[in-house]
């Protein structure tokens, strides 16, 4: 804007119109902020489906070259040494059969990668098949659940027998 006072021409602008550009620009990041979270935390779901139909079509791939077996669910939970999935290495179980006929390396192979210093096991906030990020951490129940990086510390079973967490082979 420019103003004539006296014989001067002054440019530029006033406080008020300044503050008022201002407050129409707060107004409208007020206004569009809770629509941009709503839009990343559909993001994060339409991610955590797919990830899912990842290990589905991994499980059908699987079905479909052994005649309609599923992978292995595993002995029980994994919830401790002596209620283990099963052995890690068994490339029938979900975790590996799903992973592996989806294209991606069995959960037994991210273990030993992990155990070898390389890539660490998946975990919140991490890229993988194997984690939804608008699940919530795991949260400790009963006194023997054993909790670590936000998942249910599962068990299975090293190629001697021996019960071992997910973190080792």
């Amino acid at each position: 804007m420019c103003r004539q006072v006296g014989r001067q021409l002054h440019h530029g602008f006033t406080l008020i119109e300044v503050l008022v550009v201002v407050g129409i620009a707060a107004l409208l990041l007020a206004v569009l902020l809770p629509s941009l979270s709503r839009a990343r935390r559909v993001a994060r779901r339409v991610i955590c489906m797919n990830n899912l139909q990842v290990l589905g079509l991994g499980a059908h791939a699987y079905e479909t070259a052994f005649r309609g077996v599923l992978p292995w669910e595993g002995y029980a939970e994994g919830d401790r040494p002596i209620r283990h999935l099963g052995p890690w290495e068994d490339a029938s179980q979900w975790f590996n059969a799903c992973s592996t006929y989806a294209g991606y390396p069995s959960y037994a192979k991210m273990q030993r990668t992990d155990l070898a210093g390389g890539q660490r096991l998946p975990r919140d906030g991490d890229t993988s098949h194997f984690v939804c990020s608008e699940a919530n951490p795991a949260a400790p129940g009963p006194v023997d659940d054993l909790v670590q990086d936000g998942y249910f510390m599962l068990w299975g079973l090293n190629a001697a027998g021996t019960g071992l967490d997910r973190r080792k082979t």
